[in-house]
């Protein structure tokens, strides 16, 4: 290949590598200029997916780049200036992508999590049959209406196709209560996963207004013990955290963590088997 072939492949594969990184960079842009057009595990998603985006572009471009300084060095004839840009252009795409990193982790270790979001409560429900499932999620839809607020629940369908995808998908149940038409805030989750299918976790945040998500909770629980009295209540690690279920010991009154296990969430003995 002659020199200026190899410059134009070597500048077409540089511009290549750079576009997960500048489509992450776009995204990211987005959400932060437009925070209220996008739901909250979006605006979440385009942020972790930033690290396997822009290791992708490191592993395309950066090569490419390397190598695009070198033969530009060696051969300044066919490397003009206007040849030179893809390289430029790459570096400061890298730097505008590493400020951006820094100032999102620093945003956040400054910021750390909301009071509202925090976990207050957590429980265990046994929900065996697709009739146990749709009776709860009734339950739950008539206790978040009566504050205004609404469930939002994956399909049968959906849930379906996700576990086709990998057994570790498989769930029965992913739903959570929304304030506002726009889901501005969640206030409670409920799921079960591959490990304890059929035992849904509900997990209720403390809420913007503590208050109304009180009174959800409190009417909720209360329909839910009087449906599935043997819910049982899950232990709310000091991060507000659920331990993993197997790290979890099943009691006649609610979980605890397995003492073998509770150096994993910073926990003593003691706090290990309290509820």
């Amino acid at each position: 290949m002659t020199p200026f072939g190899s410059r134009n492949v070597a500048n077409i594969l540089i511009f290549v590598g750079l576009v997960p990184i500048l489509l992450w960079l776009f995204l990211l842009a987005l959400s932060l200029l437009h925070p209220d057009g996008l739901l909250p595990w979006v605006s979440a998603g385009i942020i972790v997916f930033g690290v396997p985006l822009c290791m992708l572009s490191v592993f395309i471009a950066l090569p490419m780049m390397l190598l695009a300084r070198n033969r530009a060095a060696a051969n300044p004839t066919a490397w003009t200036r206007i040849h030179r840009i893809p390289f430029f252009f790459g570096v400061a795409t890298f730097v505008v992508a590493l400020i951006a990193g820094i100032w999102l982790v620093s945003n956040n270790l400054r910021r750390g999590q909301p009071e509202s979001m925090k976990t207050v409560a957590a429980y265990e429900i046994p929900l065996p049959s697709e009739a146990d499932r749709d009776q709860f999620l009734s339950v739950l839809r008539a206790s978040a209406e009566v504050e205004g607020m609404h469930v939002d629940a994956t399909s049968k369908g959906d849930l379906e196709l996700e576990a086709k995808a990998s057994p570790n998908f498989q769930m029965t149940v992913n739903a959570a209560v929304w304030r506002g038409s726009n889901d501005d805030e969640a206030v409670a989750s409920a799921m079960d996963q591959f490990d304890h299918l059929g035992q849904v976790w509900l997990i209720f945040s403390r809420g913007e207004d503590p208050a109304m998500a009180a009174r959800f909770r409190e009417r909720a629980m209360h329909e839910i013990m009087h449906h599935w009295p043997s819910t049982l209540s899950l232990p709310i690690m000091p991060t507000g955290a659920i331990p993993l279920h197997r790290d979890l010991i099943r009691t006649p009154t609610g979980y605890i963590v397995k003492p073998s296990e509770a150096h994993k969430y910073d926990l003593t003995d003691a706090k290990a088997q309290s509820h």
